[in-house]
């Protein structure tokens, strides 16, 4: 941004009381709960200067850093006000393909052997790993792999700093630190987005099997499944394939995954629950409900009414584009 255009922007502000804001600052810090590094980002203020303005020891440019913090604060109470017109969320659902994932978590563990899951979008795999990674946090480690992560040492590099063994080095050593870690937990590596991985990465992810003895739990797409079944890839993925012990594929949302859904959200009308399944078996999936869910909630609150088939269909419009 140019000097002239910050002149201007000054001009057109209006002028801030600076011991208010401070004071609104340290109130609403403190309610946050979280420290001033975890703030400092939503600021765009760097750290030791938002520190000395709290402190009213910063010698600098204080109105620019006043701006913005009040900007933060404003941003603060908007989000809050967003939010109080959401339904209260609940937490992770136990759904039937859930617990069959988990299912295979722990036989993967317990073994140790190789599970596969590979499944549509929205079947609800990433939040069945996630929780069952909350469960068992001092011996499971969950990686998600997205585009960039094809190669071997991008792969060996995101399992390290998932782990926090510290900066990556040569591909060597990240292999070694993570045997080393993983070796003798009877834990779990879970790898999601696994389709991501090339026939080298995935015979990579063989050797930590095999060195550490310890449970992997590869989730993916269709893709992954394909990945893996190319007839010309069937000699290079000999090792891997034939150490995968436990293999889960849902298609899509069952009917009893997305009734145990609208359960956990209280949505309790048939035509409302008809509307949402039908939703529900969209691609997008479980996904997809949720979003929809989360909007028709507000929609509702925001005209204090009780959810209804007008709400879920206004929200299911804009999700898939069809309002204004």
């Amino acid at each position: 941004m140019s000097s002239t255009t910050e002149d201007l922007l000054e001009r057109a502000a209006p002028e801030l009381d600076e011991a208010a804001v401070r004071a609104e600052f340290d109130a609403a810090t403190k309610a946050d709960g979280r420290p001033l590094s975890r703030i400092q980002p939503e600021t765009g203020i760097a750290y030791q200067t938002l520190s000395a303005w709290r402190a009213g020891t910063y010698a600098g440019d204080n109105k620019r850093v006043t701006r913005a913090v009040n900007a933060w604060l404003m941003g603060r109470e908007a989000r809050a006000r967003t939010k109080a017109t959401l339904p209260a969320e609940p937490p992770f659902v136990m759904t039937k393909t859930a617990s069959r994932i988990w299912e295979i978590c722990d036989f993967a563990k317990a073994t140790p052997t190789i599970g596969v899951v590979v499944g549509g979008s929205g079947v609800g795999k990433t939040q069945a790993l996630s929780a069952y990674a909350e469960q068992y946090p001092q011996t499971t480690w969950m990686v998600t792999l997205t585009p960039c992560h094809t190669r071997i040492s991008a792969v060996l590099g995101e399992i390290a700093t998932n782990m926090r063994l510290g900066l990556p080095g040569r591909v060597a050593e990240l292999y070694a630190r993570i045997v080393l870690r993983l070796k003798g937990t009877r834990g779990l590596l879970m790898i999601d987005e696994g389709q991501h991985l090339s026939v080298e990465a995935l015979d990579q992810v063989r050797s930590i099997f095999d060195a550490a003895s310890v449970g992997i739990v590869l989730a993916g797409n269709h893709d992954l499944d394909a990945h893996m079944g190319l007839a010309r890839r069937r000699v290079q993925l000999a090792q891997i394939s034939s150490r995968v012990g436990v293999r889960f594929a849902p298609p899509r949302p069952t009917k009893p995954d997305i009734a145990t859904l609208l359960d956990a959200w209280s949505v309790s009308g048939d035509a409302e629950r008809a509307e949402l399944q039908g939703i529900a078996l969209q691609p997008g999936g479980l996904r997809g409900l949720t979003m929809t869910l989360r909007i028709a909630f507000g929609l509702a609150a925001a005209n204090s009414q009780p959810l209804g088939v007008e709400h879920v269909r206004g929200a299911w419009s804009q999700l898939s584009g069809g309002g204004a």
